[in-house]
């Protein structure tokens, strides 16, 4: 679901694990802001994501301030826009107490004086440790122009409606309204038996598998990260952060068999895996007495749309 909306006063901003000293590098906190009246793009969409060997659903959720309205986007891929002349620093919010606190002005104050408190009222449970928000930060002329992250929780610890409310209330979201585009229900350009490539695809299997596979050229950039904690002491704790997907080398090209459309989370797809040399891939990662039996994407993860008959990987 989409929503725009306004913030009337934006002075101070945190988003951390409370527990975090404002030293720690996976935190984010700027004051003295003195702000008024920014738009707001709120996004929050259900997604499916594997953590080991389990799948689960849950709500990706994008939050752009901004103070003009058409300053940053989030374009069709889930990428944010921006002018080019506009200065960007990206930062990553880490969590080690499996919660994150968000907001603004008072909840920012809030959210640091908990410090010592377990999973306070002001937080989100996340589920688990690591890095939990990418966040990019604006400015023009040597001013904030914009903030914009994107985080992602579990079904298990939040429903749609909360954290909608959480992230409503702590920054202070004012005349929000629902964006909706029913238009794009006409503007599918993929059809059946169209064969594109995917930078990633969930495998189903008969014996109730899920894999997510991804191409190793669109390896996600946490894998390998080393997190670090600076505790009160001096002492560090470092976790190396993983990645769940399965890599492969082979490209992921596909033949499409059906396609579903979904109003929040846009057009989704059925097909089946049409190189020999990608499914030896894929024979590995699975149960070797399980057989494929669904093979699913969405159109943000397309990279191209191929030739629908003339490529020599298909099975013949």
């Amino acid at each position: 679901m989409k929503y725009k909306g306004r913030i009337e006063k934006l002075n101070h901003i945190v988003l951390s694990d409370p527990s975090y000293n404002k030293n720690v590098w996976c935190r984010y906190e700027k004051n003295n802001l003195k702000q008024k009246n920014w738009y707001v793009d709120l996004e929050i969409n259900p997604i499916q994501h594997k953590l080991g060997n389990v799948v689960y659903n849950g709500y990706e959720f994008f939050l752009i301030l901004k103070n003009e309205d058409d300053l940053c986007n989030l374009n069709d891929k889930k990428g944010f826009e921006y002018y080019s002349d506009i200065k960007t620093t990206e930062y990553e919010i880490g969590t080690d107490t499996a919660c994150v606190g968000m907001g603004i002005n008072d909840y920012a104050d809030e959210i640091i004086e908990s410090k010592d408190e377990w999973q306070p009222d002001c937080t989100l449970r996340t589920g688990g440790d690591g890095i939990f928000i990418d966040l990019i930060e604006g400015r023009k002329n040597r001013e904030v122009c914009f903030i914009a992250f994107r985080g992602m929780l579990p079904d298990f610890v939040i429903e749609e409606n909360q954290l909608f409310e959480y992230l409503a209330n702590q920054f202070e979201l004012t005349d929000l309204e629902i964006i909706r585009n029913d238009s794009k229900e006409n503007k599918n350009t993929l059809n059946e038996k169209d064969i594109v490539e995917v930078y990633q695809c969930t495998i189903a299997t008969d014996k109730g598998e899920y894999i997510n596979i991804r191409n190793n050229k669109f390896k996600s950039d946490i894998d390998g990260k080393v997190l670090t904690i600076i505790n009160d002491d001096g002492s560090k704790k470092e976790t190396v952060l993983k990645a769940h997907d399965k890599l492969v080398n082979n490209p992921i090209k596909i033949e499409i068999k059906d396609d579903w459309y979904d109003y929040e989370t846009g057009y989704h797809y059925e097909g089946k895996i049409v190189s020999k040399e990608l499914l030896k891939e894929i024979n590995k990662l699975k149960d070797e007495d399980s057989e494929i039996s669904k093979v699913t994407f969405s159109e943000f993860d397309v990279v191209k749309k191929l030739e629908n008959n003339k490529t020599n990987e298909m099975e013949k």
